[in-house]
């Protein structure tokens, strides 16, 4: 098998077999139960070679084989319970200097965990086997940790706005007041749609553009405009109060409101 022809069916971190000296039907010698840490290439001599971790020096194709994640896993642990696992293993045992996380966010061996956002840094700064497809997970889930957050400040800000508004002894006051903690309830639990797209919080803002976030106001204030229309005295007290608190939204949106 040429480099080429290695390449299209081997990416980097393909799990191996590799003999660094003879293969065991040549005689005795070295197995490293490793992985590639390279694509495939020529070496100086012609030969199609890889670099795998644990070895220094590059490896013939020849005196590589790819295997199974179960062979690979199976000879590996056999190899620790001989205490014959080579320093690529001895950390975790795996991929030094320590996890094999899998393109996710927990060792597969230990079972430490890292954060979606340190599993960004590292993927991006190792490229390591990595495909688009897990990147895009581990995206969507550092996407959700800061949805989450924002989700909790807006909640919050709106039990601090709810609370300030009681505080008055107002009655008119006291009405908005009411209001503005519906919202905060109904925005916790998810009955407003104002926050979209997370595992997490399925109605989560998208706090990170003002596309979103304008859209998610608007529909705060159109929440309050559909209460003040549904009272039967369009100029009474409730109908007036409720478009107050719709105002107050629109001004929030504009940064007006503080």
């Amino acid at each position: 098998m040429n480099a080429e022809q290695w390449n299209a069916l081997h990416p980097v971190g393909t799990l191996v077999f590799a003999y660094p000296g003879c293969r065991p039907e040549d005689g005795a010698g070295t197995r490293l139960v490793t992985r590639t840490r390279t694509e495939a290439q020529l070496s100086a001599s012609g030969d199609p070679v890889v670099w795998v971790n644990g070895e220094g020096a590059y490896i013939a194709l020849t005196h590589v084989d790819p295997v199974s994640e179960d062979m690979w896993a199976e000879a590996l642990a056999a190899e620790m319970e001989a205490g014959q696992a080579s320093a690529f293993a001895a950390t975790c045992p795996t991929n030094p200097p320590g996890h094999d996380w899998q393109n996710g966010l927990t060792c597969r061996w230990c079972r430490a965990t890292r954060t979606p956002a340190e599993a960004i840094v590292s993927g991006l700064a190792s490229r390591r086997g990595g495909d688009e497809t897990s990147a895009q997970k581990l995206i969507d889930a550092y996407r959700a940790g800061i949805l989450a957050e924002a989700k909790v400040e807006t909640v919050d800000w709106l039990v601090k706005k709810a609370g300030e508004y009681y505080s008055t002894g107002s009655k008119q006051h006291a009405l908005q007041a009411d209001v503005i903690g519906t919202l905060a309830s109904k925005l916790d639990r998810g009955a407003v749609r104002a926050f979209l797209g997370t595992a997490h919080y399925r109605d989560a803002i998208d706090a990170l553009t003002a596309e979103a976030r304008t859209a998610a106001f608007e529909e705060a204030a159109a929440f309050f405009d559909g209460l003040a229309d549904a009272e039967t005295d369009q100029h009474g007290y409730r109908a007036r109060v409720m478009r107050g608190a719709a105002n107050d939204v629109r001004r929030l949106n504009t940064g007006e409101a503080s």
